[in-house]
């Protein structure tokens, strides 16, 4: 019985870090619907590239780069005004 309780919460922790993940986007996260997806697409393309360089500035490897770039494609672009 304590193992199948243990399986539920084990599982309810997980579903609730997924659901928080999809919210903690915040606003940011709908900025690039307010321009045409040609101009989303060019804007991550640069920004994936700036990320790229800079990681590639701190000569990461492996896991610390794949890190670094998820983390610096996160965050807004520079000169992005709430």
């Amino acid at each position: 019985m304590t193992r199948v309780l243990s399986v539920v919460a084990v599982v309810a922790l997980l579903g609730g870090f997924a659901f928080s993940s999809t919210f903690a986007q915040g606003p940011d996260a709908a900025a690039p619907s307010k321009m045409s997806k040609k101009e989303a697409a060019k804007m991550k393309k640069q920004m994936r590239a700036d990320c790229s360089k800079q990681a590639k500035d701190q000569s990461l490897k492996r896991a610390e780069r794949t890190s670094f770039l998820k983390d610096c494609m996160a965050k807004p672009p520079e000169g992005h005004v709430h």
